[in-house]
């Protein structure tokens, strides 16, 4: 049985979710542990910060959505600052320039090269990128940490195509050649996402059946470290277990650009990983301390899962529905593995999918990769299938900023 830490003493209440059931967390986070080694286990002063961050959110977010609410700042006013800066807003109200003043001053630590390089390693992964990411999405139901919120504001279980598919775009622009510079749309649709979960926050916390005291924060600064984990740290084990090799140095890029975007979006610097290292150390971390499934975690799978049925593509629909869902299945048992499934309720199935792809990929992207110009074609066409796959939630059109209706 996987030893299980102890919750941290505490002079302040703590959101009950923590450490809700720590042998359950321990059992879901010990794969992750087996790759650390020693020295792995988070210490009393770890779990504070931690318990902590679930009531605690970003503060330079925060006060933009509180203006926006109070009618201080327009959004119409942060769209045109958004896309023309700040100085392009008449009379600017200071919330609003406080905000830009932050997001578009870029820490000196950004290096544009491994921005481009781990980019350029996503992109390279095509339609397994986005496979991944939809493994890391039912890997965040296993736990109730977000479920109830997403329930709640419906995104994923009354328009769970549409709201996939909007994820989807953006990481798919933020990717894209270029993608996080201050006029590219992975840059702005980072920004806006900031926004928006401070505005989710501001509206759900204030409702009576959102409970602090159980939940924390809706938008918290802990589950935000943790999803930013599923999109880094997973990301790099799941493509690898796809059979894609990817380097030291590729992977050290790819944690520095989800580094950036993580700052860009409002995650707190002290779990913004510097190396892969880190990364599965924090991730780790967070994991000990996350709550067992709920229902809304089963609702969750369900609607993902009828959503593959309503993916729209130019020949044989029916099957190749049928096929994206078996496909997704089998990658879970790999990805999420057998007990995840069994948290979220999706059908078991054999990992015949990531059997069928791993020796594919390890020829393309290992040994064929390494002539320049077979790396090249393979870029291109890594492009070309995450363009493909976005059509499938917008047939020929897809979002870039979405609309916003208000606070």
């Amino acid at each position: 049985m996987t030893p299980t830490p102890a919750p941290p003493p505490s002079a302040e209440p703590v959101p009950r979710r923590f450490m809700a059931d720590p042998q359950w967390a321990a059992n879901a986070a010990a794969p992750m542990g087996k790759l650390i080694g020693t020295d792995r286990e988070p210490s009393a002063e770890q779990l504070q910060a931690l318990a902590r961050g679930l009531t605690s959110c970003d503060p330079v977010g925060a006060a933009l959505a509180d203006a926006i609410g109070e009618r201080d700042v327009t959004f119409a006013q942060f769209r045109q600052a958004l896309a023309e800066g700040v100085d392009a807003v008449p009379d600017a109200p200071r919330p609003l320039a406080d905000f830009f003043a932050h997001v578009d001053a870029t820490p000196d630590w950004v290096d544009q090269a491994r921005l481009k390089l781990g980019a350029e390693v996503m992109r390279r992964g095509g339609v397994d990128t986005l496979d991944v990411f939809s493994a890391a999405l039912l890997t965040g139901y296993r736990s109730s940490a977000n479920t109830k919120l997403l329930t709640m504001t419906g995104g994923l279980s009354q328009r769970t195509l549409a709201r996939n598919g909007e994820t989807s775009t953006w990481v798919v622009e933020c990717i894209r050649a270029g993608g996080m510079a201050r006029t590219a749309q992975g840059w702005q649709l980072t920004v806006h996402v900031r926004l928006m979960h401070a505005i989710v926050n501001r509206r759900y916390a204030a409702q009576p059946d959102w409970d602090l005291e159980e939940h924390g924060l809706p938008i918290n600064a802990t589950d935000q470290a943790g999803n930013l984990g599923l999109l880094s740290t997973f990301w790099l084990l799941g493509i690898r277990l796809l059979g894609m090799p990817v380097s030291a140095r590729e992977a050290a890029a790819v944690m520095h650009l989800w580094r950036y975007i993580g700052w860009l979006v409002g995650v707190e610097e002290q779990w913004l990983p510097h190396n892969e290292a880190e990364g599965r150390r924090v991730f780790y971390h967070i994991s000990l301390t996350a709550p067992p499934p709920d229902k809304y975690s089963r609702e969750l799978t369900q609607a993902f899962e009828a959503s593959l049925g309503e993916l729209s593509f130019p020949r044989f629909e029916c099957f190749r529905r049928a096929w994206e869902l078996r496909k997704v299945r089998s990658l879970s048992r790999l990805l999420v593995g057998k007990q995840g499934m069994k948290d979220i309720e999706m059908r078991r199935a054999l990992p015949w999918y990531p059997l069928l792809r791993a020796p594919a990929n390890f020829l393309r992207h290992g040994f064929l990769a390494q002539a320049p110009p077979i790396r090249r074609t393979l870029l291109s066409r890594g492009e070309r299938q995450l363009d493909e796959v976005l059509r499938r939630y917008f047939k020929e059109e897809h979002p870039h900023v979405a609309p916003h209706s208000g606070p």
